[in-house]
């Protein structure tokens, strides 16, 4: 391995770690559990009366809270993102999302 691309790769392992050990930090600290988040997430689009596929679920820091992002693809086409506050389990925010064209 050429010095340049060991230092890329170097560099590469400390943020990979240092991601992996803020996960871990912000794991230690949610009462909500991902199941749960996922749970509130799908209510609240249900609420809005269509259906949705939970496509991905990852716990995360947004403007100083942590919470749990939720994307759930809807039967209307849309990417729509639930944040679940990670200690109360309430609904931090919701971003409804524009429609995706096939």
């Amino acid at each position: 391995m050429a010095p340049d691309e060991r230092q890329d790769h170097e560099e590469h392992e400390k943020k990979h770690a240092a991601k992996e050990k803020k996960k871990l930090e912000l794991g230690r600290t949610a009462r909500i559990s991902i199941e749960q988040a996922i749970q509130t997430a799908k209510q609240q689009v249900s609420k809005q009366q269509v259906s949705g596929k939970v496509i991905e679920a990852e716990l995360e820091e947004e403007h100083g809270k942590r919470v749990w992002e939720v994307e759930i693809m809807t039967s209307d086409d849309r990417i729509r993102k639930i944040y679940i506050d990670s200690e109360t389990g309430g609904i931090a925010e919701l971003e409804r999302g524009d429609p995706v064209h096939r």
